[in-house]
């Protein structure tokens, strides 16, 4: 997978999903680096967006204003 922010730069990230009974999805090896390039941090609230979620590797983040 591919994170992409603000600054159009792409990312490869993991996306680890675990199924079950207790259904989960983490963020693996890349996700630091992505942040410090979008420059995100902890607290910010973010949105995901697959443009394309069936045929696309690539994820759109932006971060929500209130």
């Amino acid at each position: 997978m591919y994170f992409m922010g603000p600054s159009k730069t792409f990312v490869a990230c993991k996306l680890l999903i675990m199924e079950g009974h207790k259904a989960s999805v983490k963020f693996g090896s890349g996700w630091k680096k992505f942040c410090a390039a979008s420059g995100y941090k902890a607290g910010d609230v973010l949105i995901f967006e697959f443009k394309d979620a069936k045929g696309s590797t690539i994820i759109f983040v932006t971060k929500y204003f209130n």
